[in-house]
């Protein structure tokens, strides 16, 4: 946990502040630092969530200790087994797509997955990327779940958790 406190401590100290959108603690481990692909990043903050570092709510996470307090290289780039040992999220992509197109167009998950199921006969293309669809037709937040789609069409299928 030590690896991850100094990993947290570094996001906050680079983002100058205590509290930040989740969705910027995401992006910048991800695409500007490069450390984990989205679906890892999402797996680091849920594990500093749990371990009581930050506290999430809001799509906001707040830092929980004084990063001030733990040494962190100005370079510092966390071990690459870091969450090794943490399994990915049991949560299922799809299903929480379901739930949020659900929630946009307030109807029943057997509507919700009727529609999409017609968007991907159609458009052909995958459930996950065909309920990125619906949800954006919504008008809900199909950008939140974007990076965790194209990650999930970028992992190879014969891959454990793919």
């Amino acid at each position: 946990m030590d690896d991850v406190k100094r990993a947290i401590a570094f996001l906050f100290r680079r983002a100058g502040a205590v509290e930040v959108p989740e969705k910027d603690l995401l992006l910048a481990v991800s695409l500007d630092l490069r450390w984990f692909n989205y679906t890892t990043a999402e797996r680091l903050i849920a594990l500093a969530a749990e371990g009581g570092l930050v506290r999430r709510a809001g799509g906001r996470v707040r830092l929980a200790f004084e990063a001030a307090a733990i040494e962190v290289p100005l370079n510092y780039s966390p071990p690459p087994d870091l969450l090794a040992a943490v399994p990915p999220r049991t949560e299922d992509l799809f299903h929480e797509l379901l739930g949020a197109i659900a929630g946009a167009g307030k109807m029943e998950t057997r509507e919700a997955l009727a529609r999409v199921n017609a968007v991907q006969d159609r458009q052909d293309v995958t459930l996950e990327v065909a309920a990125l669809l619906v949800l954006a037709e919504l008008g809900g937040d199909a950008r939140r779940h974007a990076p965790r789609v194209l990650d999930h069409l970028r992992r190879p299928a014969d891959l454990p958790g793919a």
